[in-house]
């Protein structure tokens, strides 16, 4: 049984070889413990520094990076698939009357008056720039704990997809030469009704995703965020 001392140390060792992100770290430790304890177990002469080395040298020569860097994908991948599972989750029975009733408020503000168009633009714009803007801020946020997460580090691609339809609407906003003054009303405002119903949800879904990833990041790991409060 390894003491707490050299389980530290394990973590220490980890950091020191190129792995910077604790959930990492916290699998690689549970790696290394149990197959340290084997070796020690199968023999009793080997020390816990030497049975350390033999264990590291299976990486290979390389070490962690291969590992760090398939961690990284799967990390990206998971918080896609997590945007928009929730996402989708906002066009099923009965959420997606939200969208419906979003999509009809807007139709009938533009029918109005299409003054209404440039308005709501500003207001999308606005709010996937401060998805932008929060992005690094939670990532502080988080990071103050004192570690550093995998997921967090691509807390950029939600924000990225909220963000990529608001290049449309500067161009929305850019006076006469805007797309505003060349597409028919009768195309232009169901079209950008549902465009920014399907935004404005987005946005709420990339609010939703940061919260997901910060509740389930405070569950998993009570000891590191108990000892920030």
């Amino acid at each position: 049984m390894l003491t707490k001392q050299q389980i530290q140390y394990l973590f220490t060792f980890c950091e020191s070889n190129g792995v910077k992100y604790y959930d990492v770290q916290v699998e690689l430790v549970d790696h290394f413990v149990n197959a340290i304890e084997t070796e020690m177990r199968d023999n009793t002469q080997l020390t816990f520094e030497k049975a350390l080395k033999k264990v590291y040298r299976s990486f290979g020569n390389d070490g962690f990076e291969p590992l760090v860097n398939e961690k990284e994908k799967m990390a990206e991948k998971q918080i896609k698939r997590l945007f928009w599972k929730l996402f989708k989750s906002h066009f099923g029975w009965p959420k997606i009357l939200f969208f419906l009733l979003l999509a009809t408020i807007l139709f009938t503000l533009f029918s109005f008056k299409i003054f209404f168009v440039k308005w709501f633009l500003m207001v999308t714009l606005l709010l996937g720039s401060g998805i932008i803007l929060y992005t690094p801020f939670l990532e502080g946020m988080i990071s103050g704990a004192g570690k550093k997460f995998l997921l967090v580090s691509f807390l950029w691609v939600p924000s990225s997809i909220v963000f990529l339809p608001c290049l449309l609407y500067l161009q929305g906003l850019a006076g006469t030469k805007s797309f505003l003054t060349h597409i028919p009303p009768h195309i232009l405002i169901p079209g950008i009704s549902i465009l920014l119903s399907f935004n404005l949800i987005a946005i709420c879904v990339a609010w939703q995703t940061f919260n997901s990833i910060k509740k389930n990041l405070y569950q998993t790991y009570p000891e590191v965020f108990s000892t920030a409060k």
